[in-house]
């Protein structure tokens, strides 16, 4: 199976090409993300822990 890089212009995640299967846009060979767009579960399980302590904070404060 091909691997899906994400287009630098429209977002979408497209086969590696020359081209962007949905807009058309000229891919970079050699420039993609090293995690391939994925999003990283630790940080934004650690984000969301934080930002629930933060409005646990605020409501007990008052």
């Amino acid at each position: 199976m091909d691997k899906l890089i994400k287009c630098s212009y429209c977002s979408h995640y497209v086969h590696k090409g020359n081209y962007c299967e949905q807009c058309g846009h000229k891919l970079k060979q050699n420039k993609k993300p090293a995690d391939n767009g994925k999003l990283n579960a630790e940080k934004i399980v650690d984000f969301l822990e934080k930002k629930i302590v933060e409005q646990l904070d605020k409501t007990t404060n008052l």
